[in-house]
Protein backbone atom coordinates (compact mmCIF):
# COMPACT_ATOMS: atom_id res chain seq x y z
CA UNK A 1 0.00 0.00 0.00
CA UNK A 2 2.53 2.26 0.71
CA UNK A 3 4.67 1.58 -2.70
CA UNK A 4 1.42 2.70 -4.51
CA UNK A 5 0.69 5.50 -2.20
CA UNK A 6 4.63 6.82 -3.01
CA UNK A 7 3.92 5.76 -7.08
CA UNK A 8 0.81 7.70 -6.97
CA UNK A 9 2.31 10.62 -5.27
CA UNK A 10 4.85 10.78 -8.38
CA UNK A 11 4.36 12.68 -11.73
CA UNK A 12 4.01 9.22 -13.42
CA UNK A 13 1.08 8.17 -10.92
CA UNK A 14 -0.58 11.84 -11.21
CA UNK A 15 -0.68 11.37 -14.97
CA UNK A 16 -2.12 7.60 -15.08
CA UNK A 17 -4.97 9.25 -12.56
CA UNK A 18 -5.55 12.04 -14.84
CA UNK A 19 -6.61 9.88 -17.69
CA UNK A 20 -9.55 8.16 -18.13
CA UNK A 21 -9.90 4.43 -17.30
CA UNK A 22 -10.00 1.79 -19.90
CA UNK A 23 -10.65 -2.05 -18.91
CA UNK A 24 -11.48 -4.66 -21.23
CA UNK A 25 -15.13 -5.14 -21.78
CA UNK A 26 -13.99 -9.25 -21.49
CA UNK A 27 -14.76 -10.94 -18.20
CA UNK A 28 -11.66 -12.87 -18.84
CA UNK A 29 -9.32 -9.94 -17.03
CA UNK A 30 -11.16 -9.54 -14.26
CA UNK A 31 -10.68 -13.06 -12.23
CA UNK A 32 -12.57 -12.02 -9.31
CA UNK A 33 -14.12 -9.25 -7.78
CA UNK A 34 -10.94 -9.12 -5.66
CA UNK A 35 -9.14 -8.18 -8.16
CA UNK A 36 -11.06 -4.96 -8.96
CA UNK A 37 -10.52 -3.55 -5.44
CA UNK A 38 -6.80 -3.82 -5.95
CA UNK A 39 -7.31 -1.79 -8.76
CA UNK A 40 -9.56 1.27 -7.35
CA UNK A 41 -8.26 1.34 -3.75
CA UNK A 42 -5.42 3.21 -4.60
CA UNK A 43 -6.96 6.30 -6.09
CA UNK A 44 -9.31 6.00 -3.92
CA UNK A 45 -7.42 6.53 -1.09
CA UNK A 46 -5.42 9.11 -3.02
CA UNK A 47 -8.76 11.30 -3.26
CA UNK A 48 -9.22 10.64 0.71
CA UNK A 49 -5.46 12.09 1.60
CA UNK A 50 -6.06 15.34 -0.71
CA UNK A 51 -9.57 16.15 0.71
CA UNK A 52 -8.01 15.46 4.30
CA UNK A 53 -5.33 17.89 3.22
CA UNK A 54 -7.43 20.63 1.34
CA UNK A 55 -9.55 20.60 5.08
CA UNK A 56 -6.77 20.92 7.00
CA UNK A 57 -5.10 23.85 5.02
CA UNK A 58 -8.49 25.64 5.47
CA UNK A 59 -8.97 24.95 9.22
CA UNK A 60 -5.30 26.41 8.99
CA UNK A 61 -6.31 29.83 6.89
CA UNK A 62 -9.59 30.86 9.07
CA UNK A 63 -6.86 30.14 12.55
CA UNK A 64 -4.84 31.86 10.69
CA UNK A 65 -7.56 34.57 10.16
CA UNK A 66 -8.54 34.85 13.36
CA UNK A 67 -5.61 35.39 15.16
CA UNK A 68 -5.06 38.08 12.73
CA UNK A 69 -8.09 40.05 13.55
CA UNK A 70 -7.16 39.65 17.81
CA UNK A 71 -3.53 40.75 17.17
CA UNK A 72 -5.56 43.45 14.87
CA UNK A 73 -7.98 44.50 17.46
CA UNK A 74 -5.38 44.49 20.34
CA UNK A 75 -3.18 46.79 18.28
CA UNK A 76 -5.99 49.02 17.75
CA UNK A 77 -6.54 49.01 21.21
CA UNK A 78 -2.75 49.88 22.00
CA UNK A 79 -3.01 52.81 20.15
CA UNK A 80 -5.84 54.17 21.40
CA UNK A 81 -4.70 53.71 25.27
CA UNK A 82 -1.12 54.82 24.27
CA UNK A 83 -0.04 58.17 25.92
CA UNK A 84 0.84 60.13 23.06
CA UNK A 85 -1.64 61.38 19.68
CA UNK A 86 -1.10 59.24 17.10
CA UNK A 87 -2.21 60.32 13.39
CA UNK A 88 -2.07 58.34 9.94
CA UNK A 89 -1.93 60.78 6.67
CA UNK A 90 -1.31 60.28 2.81
CA UNK A 91 0.42 63.45 2.21
CA UNK A 92 -3.18 65.27 1.41
CA UNK A 93 -5.70 63.54 4.39
CA UNK A 94 -5.85 61.62 7.48
CA UNK A 95 -6.87 58.33 7.53
CA UNK A 96 -6.36 57.19 10.88
CA UNK A 97 -6.22 58.62 13.81
CA UNK A 98 -6.62 56.86 17.73
CA UNK A 99 -8.55 58.48 20.83
CA UNK A 100 -5.49 60.62 22.96
CA UNK A 101 -5.10 62.17 19.65
CA UNK A 102 -8.79 63.34 19.80
CA UNK A 103 -8.72 64.16 23.25
CA UNK A 104 -5.12 66.17 22.68
CA UNK A 105 -7.05 68.23 19.67
CA UNK A 106 -10.41 68.53 21.41
CA UNK A 107 -12.34 66.21 19.21
CA UNK A 108 -14.93 64.19 20.60
CA UNK A 109 -13.95 61.03 18.90
CA UNK A 110 -10.74 60.14 16.15
CA UNK A 111 -13.63 59.84 13.45
CA UNK A 112 -14.20 63.47 13.64
CA UNK A 113 -10.47 64.39 12.75
CA UNK A 114 -10.51 61.35 9.70
CA UNK A 115 -10.64 62.68 6.65
CA UNK A 116 -9.42 66.22 7.46
CA UNK A 117 -6.63 67.83 6.06
CA UNK A 118 -3.18 66.75 7.22
CA UNK A 119 -2.25 70.29 8.45
CA UNK A 120 -5.90 71.22 9.62
CA UNK A 121 -4.85 71.85 13.34
CA UNK A 122 -1.29 72.84 12.62
CA UNK A 123 -0.31 76.37 13.31
CA UNK A 124 -0.10 78.73 9.92
CA UNK A 125 3.10 79.42 11.17
CA UNK A 126 4.50 75.57 11.20
CA UNK A 127 2.92 74.69 7.75
CA UNK A 128 6.44 75.28 5.95
CA UNK A 129 8.20 73.17 7.86
CA UNK A 130 6.23 70.15 7.71
CA UNK A 131 5.92 70.63 4.22
CA UNK A 132 9.67 70.49 4.20
CA UNK A 133 9.97 67.55 6.50
CA UNK A 134 7.44 66.02 4.04
CA UNK A 135 9.75 66.68 0.95
CA UNK A 136 13.28 66.20 2.82
CA UNK A 137 12.84 63.39 4.41
CA UNK A 138 9.36 61.33 4.50
CA UNK A 139 9.90 61.07 0.58
CA UNK A 140 13.27 59.34 1.13
CA UNK A 141 11.61 57.04 3.41
CA UNK A 142 13.46 58.90 6.33
CA UNK A 143 12.13 59.55 9.55
CA UNK A 144 11.86 63.21 10.58
CA UNK A 145 13.74 64.14 13.97
CA UNK A 146 11.64 65.16 17.14
CA UNK A 147 10.25 68.49 16.75
CA UNK A 148 8.81 71.08 18.58
CA UNK A 149 5.84 72.88 16.87
CA UNK A 150 2.53 74.11 18.20
CA UNK A 151 -1.02 72.49 17.07
CA UNK A 152 -4.23 74.45 17.66
CA UNK A 153 -7.25 72.41 19.15
CA UNK A 154 -10.96 72.57 17.82
CA UNK A 155 -11.53 75.33 20.33
CA UNK A 156 -9.07 77.44 19.27
CA UNK A 157 -6.73 77.15 22.21
CA UNK A 158 -2.98 76.71 20.74
CA UNK A 159 -1.01 74.10 22.37
CA UNK A 160 2.76 73.25 22.15
CA UNK A 161 3.69 69.60 21.25
CA UNK A 162 6.88 67.60 20.69
CA UNK A 163 6.39 65.92 17.43
CA UNK A 164 8.08 62.54 15.47
CA UNK A 165 7.41 61.32 12.01
CA UNK A 166 7.86 58.64 10.12
CA UNK A 167 6.91 56.54 6.59
CA UNK A 168 4.86 53.48 6.67
CA UNK A 169 3.73 51.35 4.21
CA UNK A 170 0.17 49.78 4.64
CA UNK A 171 -2.29 48.15 2.31
CA UNK A 172 -0.10 49.01 -0.79
CA UNK A 173 -0.03 52.51 0.30
CA UNK A 174 2.79 55.25 1.49
CA UNK A 175 1.79 56.37 4.56
CA UNK A 176 2.89 58.99 7.05
CA UNK A 177 2.73 58.09 11.11
CA UNK A 178 2.75 60.88 13.09
CA UNK A 179 2.96 61.24 16.92
CA UNK A 180 3.05 63.46 19.15
CA UNK A 181 2.59 64.75 22.69
CA UNK A 182 0.88 67.65 24.62
CA UNK A 183 3.83 69.86 26.78
CA UNK A 184 2.11 73.14 26.77
CA UNK A 185 2.36 72.41 30.95
CA UNK A 186 5.65 71.07 31.12
CA UNK A 187 7.20 74.13 28.86
CA UNK A 188 4.78 76.54 31.26
CA UNK A 189 6.96 75.13 34.22
CA UNK A 190 9.80 75.54 32.18
CA UNK A 191 9.33 79.06 31.74
CA UNK A 192 8.23 79.40 35.38
CA UNK A 193 11.43 77.53 36.76
CA UNK A 194 13.85 80.20 33.55
CA UNK A 195 12.10 83.16 35.43
CA UNK A 196 12.92 81.85 38.67
CA UNK A 197 16.30 81.14 37.77
CA UNK A 198 16.20 84.80 36.06
CA UNK A 199 15.38 86.03 39.25
CA UNK A 200 17.48 83.78 41.46
CA UNK A 201 21.01 84.92 39.11
CA UNK A 202 19.50 88.44 39.47
CA UNK A 203 19.61 88.36 42.85
CA UNK A 204 22.95 85.83 43.03
CA UNK A 205 24.96 88.40 41.61
CA UNK A 206 23.80 92.26 41.76
CA UNK A 207 23.19 91.26 45.83
CA UNK A 208 25.40 93.96 48.10
CA UNK A 209 26.77 91.13 49.97
CA UNK A 210 28.52 87.70 49.26
CA UNK A 211 26.71 85.38 48.13
CA UNK A 212 28.47 80.78 48.01
CA UNK A 213 27.80 77.80 47.70
CA UNK A 214 30.56 74.90 49.31
CA UNK A 215 30.99 71.32 49.69
CA UNK A 216 31.46 69.43 52.82
CA UNK A 217 34.94 69.14 52.52
CA UNK A 218 35.89 72.55 52.23
CA UNK A 219 35.81 73.89 48.52
CA UNK A 220 33.74 77.08 46.73
CA UNK A 221 31.22 75.09 44.21
CA UNK A 222 29.71 79.11 43.47
CA UNK A 223 30.41 82.26 44.21
CA UNK A 224 28.93 85.83 43.37
CA UNK A 225 30.67 89.17 42.12
CA UNK A 226 30.65 91.39 45.45
CA UNK A 227 32.57 87.91 47.56
CA UNK A 228 34.97 87.85 44.98
CA UNK A 229 35.30 91.63 44.80
CA UNK A 230 35.65 91.17 48.84
CA UNK A 231 38.31 88.40 48.89
CA UNK A 232 40.43 90.91 46.62
CA UNK A 233 39.70 87.89 43.13
CA UNK A 234 39.32 89.71 39.85
CA UNK A 235 36.17 87.13 39.12
CA UNK A 236 34.08 84.40 40.66
CA UNK A 237 35.90 82.28 38.26
CA UNK A 238 38.98 82.93 39.74
CA UNK A 239 38.41 82.29 43.50
CA UNK A 240 36.99 78.76 43.04
CA UNK A 241 39.92 78.05 41.09
CA UNK A 242 42.58 79.72 43.74
CA UNK A 243 40.66 78.79 46.90
CA UNK A 244 40.78 74.61 46.84
CA UNK A 245 40.65 74.40 50.98
CA UNK A 246 38.29 77.00 52.65
CA UNK A 247 39.59 75.77 56.18
CA UNK A 248 43.70 76.47 55.29
CA UNK A 249 43.41 78.55 52.30
CA UNK A 250 41.13 80.98 53.97
CA UNK A 251 40.55 81.02 57.41
CA UNK A 252 42.77 82.73 59.92
CA UNK A 253 43.89 80.45 61.80
CA UNK A 254 44.09 77.42 59.96
CA UNK A 255 41.48 75.02 61.55
CA UNK A 256 38.69 77.49 62.14
CA UNK A 257 36.43 75.76 59.97
CA UNK A 258 35.90 73.06 62.28
CA UNK A 259 34.66 76.15 64.96
CA UNK A 260 32.05 76.52 61.88
CA UNK A 261 31.08 73.40 61.57
CA UNK A 262 30.53 72.98 65.14
CA UNK A 263 28.31 76.47 65.13
CA UNK A 264 25.57 74.49 63.40
CA UNK A 265 21.95 74.10 65.34
CA UNK A 266 19.76 71.38 64.79
CA UNK A 267 17.81 73.72 62.23
CA UNK A 268 20.72 73.26 59.91
CA UNK A 269 21.79 76.74 60.27
CA UNK A 270 25.13 78.57 61.48
CA UNK A 271 24.15 82.39 62.16
CA UNK A 272 26.30 84.88 63.62
CA UNK A 273 29.52 82.93 62.85
CA UNK A 274 32.61 85.84 62.89
CA UNK A 275 35.77 84.88 61.53
CA UNK A 276 39.18 86.40 59.95
CA UNK A 277 39.80 85.43 56.84
CA UNK A 278 42.52 85.67 54.11
CA UNK A 279 42.33 87.86 51.13
CA UNK A 280 44.21 87.26 47.77
CA UNK A 281 46.73 90.19 48.41
CA UNK A 282 47.52 88.61 52.23
CA UNK A 283 45.75 90.88 54.43
CA UNK A 284 43.22 90.13 56.79
CA UNK A 285 39.62 91.06 57.28
CA UNK A 286 37.09 90.27 59.87
CA UNK A 287 33.75 88.89 57.86
CA UNK A 288 30.51 87.41 59.72
CA UNK A 289 28.32 84.52 58.07
CA UNK A 290 25.21 83.17 57.75
CA UNK A 291 25.19 79.83 56.43
CA UNK A 292 22.42 76.85 55.73
CA UNK A 293 23.13 72.98 55.53
CA UNK A 294 21.58 71.37 52.39
CA UNK A 295 20.64 67.82 52.73
CA UNK A 296 19.60 65.22 49.79
CA UNK A 297 16.77 63.73 49.68
CA UNK A 298 17.85 60.62 52.21
CA UNK A 299 18.92 63.71 54.56
CA UNK A 300 23.01 63.79 53.89
CA UNK A 301 24.22 67.36 54.24
CA UNK A 302 25.76 67.26 50.25
CA UNK A 303 27.06 71.45 50.75
CA UNK A 304 26.65 74.83 52.27
CA UNK A 305 24.64 77.91 50.54
CA UNK A 306 25.46 81.16 52.47
CA UNK A 307 26.68 84.76 52.75
CA UNK A 308 29.54 86.72 54.07
CA UNK A 309 29.58 89.92 54.97
CA UNK A 310 32.67 92.24 55.08
CA UNK A 311 33.21 93.91 59.33
CA UNK A 312 36.41 95.07 59.29
CA UNK A 313 35.14 98.22 59.79
CA UNK A 314 32.83 97.68 62.49
CA UNK A 315 35.37 95.20 64.53
CA UNK A 316 37.78 98.25 64.40
CA UNK A 317 35.20 100.49 65.68
CA UNK A 318 34.66 98.11 68.38
CA UNK A 319 38.30 97.96 69.09
CA UNK A 320 38.29 101.58 69.53
CA UNK A 321 35.34 101.78 71.59
CA UNK A 322 36.74 99.35 73.99
CA UNK A 323 40.11 100.86 73.87
CA UNK A 324 38.50 104.26 75.04
CA UNK A 325 36.08 102.80 77.46
CA UNK A 326 39.33 101.21 79.38
CA UNK A 327 40.93 104.76 79.21
CA UNK A 328 38.25 105.88 80.69
CA UNK A 329 37.58 103.59 83.14
CA UNK A 330 41.23 103.99 84.52
CA UNK A 331 40.69 107.75 84.39
CA UNK A 332 37.26 107.48 86.75
CA UNK A 333 38.89 104.65 88.81
CA UNK A 334 41.66 107.11 89.25
CA UNK A 335 39.08 109.95 90.20
CA UNK A 336 37.34 107.64 92.46
CA UNK A 337 40.91 107.13 94.27
CA UNK A 338 41.36 111.02 94.39
CA UNK A 339 38.36 112.11 95.41
CA UNK A 340 38.86 108.93 98.70
CA UNK A 341 41.66 110.54 99.30
CA UNK A 342 40.81 114.02 99.49
CA UNK A 343 37.25 113.16 101.75
CA UNK A 344 40.13 110.98 104.09
CA UNK A 345 42.28 114.16 104.32
CA UNK A 346 39.55 115.72 105.61
CA UNK A 347 38.23 113.37 107.87
CA UNK A 348 41.48 113.36 109.58
CA UNK A 349 41.45 117.44 110.02
CA UNK A 350 38.51 116.71 111.29
CA UNK A 351 39.59 113.52 113.71
CA UNK A 352 42.90 116.51 114.74
CA UNK A 353 40.24 119.48 115.17
CA UNK A 354 37.70 116.94 117.53
CA UNK A 355 41.07 116.00 119.78
CA UNK A 356 41.87 120.08 120.39
CA UNK A 357 38.04 120.58 122.12
CA UNK A 358 38.02 120.05 125.43
CA UNK A 359 33.97 120.31 124.85
CA UNK A 360 32.49 116.31 124.55
CA UNK A 361 29.75 117.33 122.54
CA UNK A 362 31.54 119.52 119.95
CA UNK A 363 33.58 116.47 120.02
CA UNK A 364 30.93 114.02 119.22
CA UNK A 365 29.86 116.53 116.80
CA UNK A 366 33.37 116.20 115.19
CA UNK A 367 33.15 112.89 115.12
CA UNK A 368 30.21 112.54 113.30
CA UNK A 369 30.89 114.64 110.66
CA UNK A 370 33.97 112.65 109.95
CA UNK A 371 31.93 109.31 110.14
CA UNK A 372 29.28 111.29 107.37
CA UNK A 373 32.84 112.27 105.47
CA UNK A 374 34.44 108.42 105.73
CA UNK A 375 30.56 106.94 104.78
CA UNK A 376 30.95 109.41 101.38
CA UNK A 377 35.17 108.15 100.73
CA UNK A 378 34.24 104.47 101.59
CA UNK A 379 31.81 104.98 98.51
CA UNK A 380 34.65 105.77 95.89
CA UNK A 381 37.12 103.40 97.47
CA UNK A 382 34.36 100.49 96.68
CA UNK A 383 33.84 101.85 93.07
CA UNK A 384 37.96 102.45 92.91
CA UNK A 385 38.32 98.82 94.02
CA UNK A 386 35.63 96.90 92.28
CA UNK A 387 36.08 95.54 88.58
CA UNK A 388 32.52 96.81 87.39
CA UNK A 389 32.20 101.16 87.92
CA UNK A 390 28.52 100.74 86.98
CA UNK A 391 27.70 99.77 90.33
CA UNK A 392 28.25 99.39 93.88
CA UNK A 393 27.94 95.65 95.75
CA UNK A 394 25.90 96.43 99.00
CA UNK A 395 27.18 93.07 100.65
CA UNK A 396 30.91 94.74 100.36
CA UNK A 397 29.98 98.14 100.62
CA UNK A 398 27.75 98.23 104.13
CA UNK A 399 29.76 95.67 106.03
CA UNK A 400 32.60 97.97 105.98
CA UNK A 401 31.33 100.68 106.69
CA UNK A 402 29.47 100.10 109.67
CA UNK A 403 32.25 98.02 111.20
CA UNK A 404 34.06 101.21 111.13
CA UNK A 405 31.25 103.35 112.47
CA UNK A 406 30.95 101.00 115.77
CA UNK A 407 34.89 100.85 115.72
CA UNK A 408 34.67 104.62 115.88
CA UNK A 409 32.10 104.35 118.97
CA UNK A 410 33.18 101.27 120.50
CA UNK A 411 36.77 100.97 121.40
CA UNK A 412 37.73 97.21 122.15
CA UNK A 413 35.44 94.44 123.01
CA UNK A 414 32.97 95.44 124.71
CA UNK A 415 29.34 94.53 125.84
CA UNK A 416 27.84 95.70 122.48
CA UNK A 417 27.53 93.63 119.32
CA UNK A 418 27.74 94.12 116.18
CA UNK A 419 25.65 91.50 113.39
CA UNK A 420 25.52 91.86 109.98
CA UNK A 421 23.27 90.21 107.40
CA UNK A 422 23.92 91.99 104.21
CA UNK A 423 21.93 90.27 100.68
CA UNK A 424 24.40 90.26 97.51
CA UNK A 425 22.78 93.39 95.72
CA UNK A 426 24.50 95.57 94.00
CA UNK A 427 23.10 99.24 92.81
CA UNK A 428 23.70 102.63 91.23
CA UNK A 429 26.20 105.35 92.69
CA UNK A 430 23.35 107.49 93.63
CA UNK A 431 21.07 104.81 95.77
CA UNK A 432 24.37 103.67 97.39
CA UNK A 433 25.35 107.34 99.01
CA UNK A 434 22.03 107.70 100.62
CA UNK A 435 22.21 103.62 101.90
CA UNK A 436 25.98 104.48 102.93
CA UNK A 437 24.46 107.68 104.97
CA UNK A 438 21.44 105.92 106.37
CA UNK A 439 23.27 103.41 108.01
CA UNK A 440 26.05 105.93 109.27
CA UNK A 441 23.12 107.73 110.75
CA UNK A 442 20.92 104.82 112.48
CA UNK A 443 23.68 102.81 113.45
CA UNK A 444 25.48 106.01 115.20
CA UNK A 445 22.63 106.60 116.67
CA UNK A 446 22.01 103.38 118.29
CA UNK A 447 25.32 103.30 119.58
CA UNK A 448 24.90 106.84 121.67
CA UNK A 449 21.90 106.39 122.82
CA UNK A 450 20.45 102.80 122.92
CA UNK A 451 22.95 101.34 125.13
CA UNK A 452 23.41 104.15 128.33
CA UNK A 453 25.13 103.14 131.66
CA UNK A 454 27.54 100.28 130.18
CA UNK A 455 23.96 98.33 128.88
CA UNK A 456 25.15 95.21 126.86
CA UNK A 457 23.06 94.19 123.95
CA UNK A 458 23.70 94.25 120.28
CA UNK A 459 22.56 95.77 117.00
CA UNK A 460 21.63 94.16 113.52
CA UNK A 461 22.32 95.74 110.35
CA UNK A 462 20.27 93.78 107.25
CA UNK A 463 19.86 94.31 103.95
CA UNK A 464 17.41 92.05 101.75
CA UNK A 465 16.20 93.00 97.86
CA UNK A 466 14.04 90.82 95.76
CA UNK A 467 10.96 91.54 93.25
CA UNK A 468 12.37 95.47 92.70
CA UNK A 469 12.60 96.28 96.08
CA UNK A 470 15.48 96.94 98.70
CA UNK A 471 14.94 97.01 102.35
CA UNK A 472 17.42 98.31 104.86
CA UNK A 473 17.16 97.51 108.33
CA UNK A 474 18.56 98.56 111.85
CA UNK A 475 17.83 97.35 114.99
CA UNK A 476 18.56 96.87 118.79
CA UNK A 477 17.75 95.31 121.86
CA UNK A 478 18.35 98.79 123.84
CA UNK A 479 16.44 100.52 125.82
CA UNK A 480 14.40 101.63 122.88
CA UNK A 481 12.97 104.81 121.71
CA UNK A 482 10.99 107.35 124.13
CA UNK A 483 7.24 107.24 124.20
CA UNK A 484 7.02 110.31 122.71
CA UNK A 485 9.09 110.07 120.14
CA UNK A 486 7.83 111.15 116.74
CA UNK A 487 10.38 111.51 113.85
CA UNK A 488 8.77 114.44 112.27
CA UNK A 489 9.41 116.57 115.47
CA UNK A 490 12.83 115.58 116.27
CA UNK A 491 14.87 118.32 115.23
CA UNK A 492 17.92 116.69 115.45
CA UNK A 493 20.71 116.77 112.55
CA UNK A 494 20.72 113.36 112.38
CA UNK A 495 17.40 113.05 112.17
CA UNK A 496 16.69 115.45 109.65
CA UNK A 497 19.60 113.95 107.39
CA UNK A 498 17.89 110.86 108.08
CA UNK A 499 14.38 112.04 106.63
CA UNK A 500 16.18 113.82 103.52
CA UNK A 501 17.82 110.55 102.19
CA UNK A 502 14.87 108.67 102.61
CA UNK A 503 12.87 111.01 100.58
CA UNK A 504 15.85 110.78 98.30
CA UNK A 505 15.80 107.16 97.94
CA UNK A 506 11.96 107.65 97.28
CA UNK A 507 11.73 104.84 100.24
CA UNK A 508 8.89 104.08 102.97
CA UNK A 509 10.53 104.64 106.90
CA UNK A 510 9.10 102.80 109.64
CA UNK A 511 10.36 102.29 113.01
CA UNK A 512 9.11 101.04 116.29
CA UNK A 513 9.93 101.12 119.61
CA UNK A 514 9.25 97.01 120.73
CA UNK A 515 12.08 95.21 122.58
CA UNK A 516 14.30 98.21 121.93
CA UNK A 517 14.55 100.54 118.76
CA UNK A 518 13.90 99.36 114.89
CA UNK A 519 14.09 101.36 111.37
CA UNK A 520 12.94 99.95 108.56
CA UNK A 521 13.78 101.16 104.89
CA UNK A 522 11.62 99.73 101.86
CA UNK A 523 12.68 101.42 98.74
CA UNK A 524 13.20 100.74 94.87
CA UNK A 525 16.03 101.80 93.04
CA UNK A 526 15.48 104.41 90.33
CA UNK A 527 17.94 102.64 87.88
CA UNK A 528 15.45 99.61 87.80
CA UNK A 529 15.16 96.08 89.91
CA UNK A 530 18.27 95.09 91.48
CA UNK A 531 20.90 92.95 90.63
CA UNK A 532 21.75 90.19 92.42
CA UNK A 533 24.68 88.47 92.27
Amino acid sequence: MAVCMAFLCTPFGLQALAQPLALPASSAFYPNSLTACLVLLPAFLLLVAAGAWFAKRALSMRRAEAELRSVEEHFHRLLDFAPVGIFMHDGTRIVYANRRCAEFLGEVSPADIVGKPNLSFVHPDFHSRVDAYVVEHLQLGQSVPLDEQIFVRQDGREIRVEVAASPVGLDGRRLVQVLFLDITARKAAEEELRKAEERYRTLFEQAIEGIYRSTIEGRFEEVNPPLAAMLGYGSPAELVAAVRDIDCELYVPTGRRADFLASFGQDDKACGFESQVRRKDGSVIWVLENTRAIRDAVGRIIRFGGSMVDITLRKQAEQRLKASLEEKEIMLREIHHRVKNNLQVVSAFLSLQGDSLADPTVRNAFREGQNRIRALAAIHESLYQSSDLRGIDLSVYIPRLAKHVFNSYVHGPGKVRLALDVAAVQVAIDTAIPCGLIVNELLSNALKHGFPDGRSGAIRVSLTGGNGRITLAVRDDGVGLPVTFDLQSRKTLGMQILGALVQQLGGNLEYGAADGATFSIAFSPKSGTPILN
